[in-house]
């Protein structure tokens, strides 16, 4: 499913979930929605963050390092187009 501004915040953890095991199942489109869902939660849980609640910001934290790690994954994985798709791309060094 296509996250939008209009997707729930149940729909959005939904795409989280579906989309964790990207690295298990070797496929890159999968850490691309994955990718997405986190950068969802980690808008929608900074609003949670700012009105206080130490759980929230853990798990923002959690969250931020998955993200890291995905992107990761996908450069490591993935065809120059689908980095590109992610929304960063790959420097090459001469």
């Amino acid at each position: 499913m296509a996250l939008t501004a209009a997707s729930t915040d149940a729909e959005v953890r939904e795409e989280y979930d579906n989309n964790a095991s990207y690295d298990k199942n070797a496929d890159t489109t999968e850490c691309q929605d994955f990718i997405v869902a986190c950068r969802f939660l980690i808008r929608r849980l900074a609003h949670a963050v700012n009105s206080g609640g130490e759980s929230v910001e853990l798990e923002l934290i959690r969250i931020k390092e998955e993200l890291d790690a995905a992107k990761a994954w996908l450069l490591s994985h993935a065809a120059p187009a689908d980095v590109g798709r992610a929304g960063f791309t790959r420097a090459r060094c001469l």
